[in-house]
């Protein structure tokens, strides 16, 4: 494996295999994938892939009656293993700094096409009891890497949160994961209690620009 160095990597699902024809003669390719998303701008290099494996090669000999090509099958052991490293080129990535113009205060590096989507378990509750409310962070980019999701200020309210859950799945080549955050709600006082919506700031890299997920909100 190279050095992934200014890199958070995701594999995007299992090596694949496939045959293909290279210069008439048949190939069988094993192919893998990976996403990367740069933690850093400037250039950043993906340094070699690296193999050691064992070639079949014709085993030198003199010319005569056993240089037909009816022996050159490796039954009459004119061919041997010869060890040898295999080495991709390194891979350079120009990685541009995201824009500090238009930039949200509450961005917390989030690069993708996001949307963000939320249910209150209960519209009312017994003094005492708890309502969850279940935010569900969705799309494409780097979403396993998001610690949480801040609730405005809400009065009369004490909030409790719960681990935080990612699945991904791979689509198309790409990469996509739902991030799952769940947080008891307790309210402190009797009477109606309005819960604002709650908003995440995310780079759009397809459109260049920063953009807002909101959800709708809510009366407890």
């Amino acid at each position: 494996q190279p050095s992934f160095e200014g890199f958070i990597v995701e594999d995007l699902g299992k090596p694949s295999e496939y045959q293909k024809i290279i210069n008439g003669r048949q190939y069988l390719v094993t192919e893998i994938r990976k996403a990367l998303f740069p933690i850093k701008s400037g250039v950043l290099e993906i340094t070699p892939f690296t193999l050691q494996c064992e070639v079949v090669a014709q085993r030198s000999r003199r010319r005569g009656f056993f240089q037909d090509p009816f022996f050159n099958d490796p039954f009459f052991g004119f061919t041997e293993t010869v060890p040898k490293t295999l080495r991709t080129q390194p891979v350079q990535v120009l990685v541009k700094p995201l824009p500090a113009e238009g930039r949200p205060p509450d961005f917390k590096n989030l690069v993708g096409n996001t949307t963000l989507s939320a249910t209150l378990s209960k519209a009312s509750v017994a003094a005492g009891e708890s309502a969850t409310l279940t935010l569900t962070l969705s799309g494409t980019g780097n979403l396993k890497n998001v610690s949480g999701i801040e609730l405005p200020q809400i009065e009369k309210i004490k909030v409790y949160d719960d681990k935080p859950v990612y699945e991904q799945k791979i689509a198309q080549g790409k990469l996509y994961g739902t991030l799952t955050i769940k947080k008891a709600l307790v309210p402190l006082e009797e009477g109606k209690i309005s819960i604002p919506p709650i908003s995440v700031s995310f780079f759009d890299p397809a459109e260049g620009t920063y953009k807002q997920a909101t959800t709708q909100s809510f009366q407890l």
